[in-house]
């Protein structure tokens, strides 16, 4: 593979910390549904988009994990070929689910990507001796992100499409592991590397070229997704060992820091400019929460002792998994006429 340059970093501006702001007039209220197959052990999402359609996963009875779609009100349990694990990841705008499964052996795994209409699975084919961790996928069916080398231990990042398919692998320069998380439907792709000193740095890579991406006072920090629209966030560690959410837009960071929090992380955003994220209290219990207009809000799936918000669709309705007694996967949908939704 060609190496690609690494771009030098732009003089990135910071927008400010995001803190409690003015409450937003007529906000609306998400509707929950809880996503269950009989006879689970517990459940989970990770992906949704503009349908509402939902792709996630559960354990069964026996402690084996499956692929689980969410479509319509029908449940979808997906396999593998043989597989005797399988999880499933975001879903695009056209219905199709990524995720990756193994057979006996992990060392046996499988990315592929599954259209929620027709049941077709597809295989991405990555090199010998690489375990594929499928972690995004785009509306042009552009799958990215983690192979494991077996043989000699390193991750590469990787981004191609199933059936043969050209598959890229990803390695920021000069890191000892890379991992991509998203990519928007321009192709751009984010995620992290890991430095030889054992720290690790987001990253954007697009038209082959690499970016780091540190927000300021960063040790550690991830890049988790980019929208179409090129806002990319995740979040960072700090010298104190706090964690931060961010987003960053047109090279400027925007901190998120949910009041009181111990640390606060941001996953996405949505159709009304709301970011969306998780933030953890003293008592380390897990929160879901929404911020608009600077002013924050809260997502608890009601009698959760934990919430943990996976994604955001572009209309505005939330995945998430949430803590009883076992872990349980929700859809939180905002109705178009109350968007967006607060609560």
């Amino acid at each position: 593979m060609r190496l690609n340059r690494t771009l030098g970093l732009p003089a990135y501006a910071v927008v400010g910390i995001i803190a409690l702001g003015v409450v937003p007039a007529m906000a609306g209220s998400y509707t929950y549904k809880t996503l269950r197959i009989a006879g689970q052990q517990a459940s989970y999402a990770y992906g949704i988009n503009d349908k509402d359609q939902v792709a996630g996963g559960f354990v069964d009875a026996g402690g084996l994990p499956h692929g689980l779609v969410w479509d319509k009100g029908t449940y979808t349990q997906v396999d593998g070929p043989g597989a005797t694990h399988t999880s499933l990841g975001p879903v695009n705008a056209r219905g199709v689910a990524v995720g990756d499964y193994y057979t006996t052996e992990v060392s046996d795994g499988v990315a592929f990507t599954y259209d929620i209409a027709t049941g077709q699975q597809q295989m991405l084919k990555i090199k010998p001796n690489y375990i594929p961790y499928a972690n995004g996928i785009n509306v042009k069916g552009a799958v990215v992100g983690q192979a494991v080398d077996t043989e000699n231990g390193p991750s590469l990042g990787f981004v191609g499409k199933a059936n043969g398919g050209n598959v890229r692998l990803l390695t920021f320069p000069g890191s000892t592991g890379t991992a991509a998380y998203g990519i928007n439907d321009s192709g751009a792709v984010v995620g992290v590397y890991f430095t030889p000193g054992g720290a690790f740095s987001g990253f954007l890579y697009q038209s082959d070229s690499y970016a780091s991406i540190d927000p300021p006072h960063s040790i550690n920090s991830q890049v988790l997704f980019i929208t179409d629209d090129g806002i990319l966030g995740g979040s960072y560690t700090d010298k104190s060992g706090q964690t931060h959410g961010f987003t960053m837009s047109g090279g400027a960071f925007t901190i998120y820091e949910y009041p009181e929090a111990t640390g606060s992380t941001v996953v996405g955003v949505g159709p009304s400019g709301e970011v969306v994220g998780n933030w953890t209290d003293s008592s380390d219990a897990t929160h879901g929460f929404v911020n608009l207009g600077g002013a924050y809000y809260t997502i608890d799936k009601p009698g959760a002792s934990a919430t943990v918000i996976t994604a955001v669709s572009t209309k505005g309705s939330l995945v998430e998994i949430f803590t009883e007694h076992e872990g349980r996967a929700f859809i939180a949908k905002c109705p178009t006429e109350q968007r967006p939704c607060t609560q």
